[in-house]
């Protein structure tokens, strides 16, 4: 009896594959987004606390005017920096989301192919019982008929 042979084995193996690398771009991709993510929150706390010690500054019983000014300076400068990562961080987990989507592709056009191998195997398996079965009644009528010509004579 032959085994069972899916003809389309070599696509499903590729299409393995490509679901293996997507995988790895979004991973490597999700990686980057989560890292200008926490960039970004980092500068966000940094310049909170920035505001509270110019807050502290502000409120102090002397005032030192250059001190106020640079840290005024530096937290436009921490401003203007915190806009550039919040775009790096948009961009990279707009980058990744498309990964998630490309890698999503991927696995559901190999799991349609696993599907397809199974309804065929599931036809081959009814093919291979339907032929023993045949093969099975073959034998039982020619060794019934056998008995029945030794019981006539």
């Amino acid at each position: 009896m032959k085994s069972f042979q899916f003809r389309l084995a070599r696509v499903r193996r590729a299409r393995e594959i490509s679901e293996s690398l997507a995988r790895a771009d979004w991973q490597a991709a999700e990686r980057n987004a989560l890292d200008a993510e926490h960039a970004r929150e980092e500068l966000r706390d940094r310049i909170r606390e920035a505001r509270a010690q110019l807050g502290g500054l502000q409120s102090a019983s002397t005032l030192n005017p250059s001190d106020i000014l640079a840290s005024d300076r530096a937290l436009a400068h921490a401003a203007a920096a915190l806009a550039g990562k919040r775009k790096i961080a948009d961009e990279r987990r707009a980058t990744a989301e498309e990964s998630r989507l490309a890698w999503t592709e991927c696995e559901r056009d190999r799991l349609a192919l696993e599907r397809l191998e199974e309804r065929q195997k599931e036809v081959f398996r009814g093919e291979v019982s339907r032929a023993e079965d045949a093969e099975t009644d073959e034998w039982a009528a020619t060794h019934h008929r056998g008995k029945s010509g030794s019981d006539d004579s």
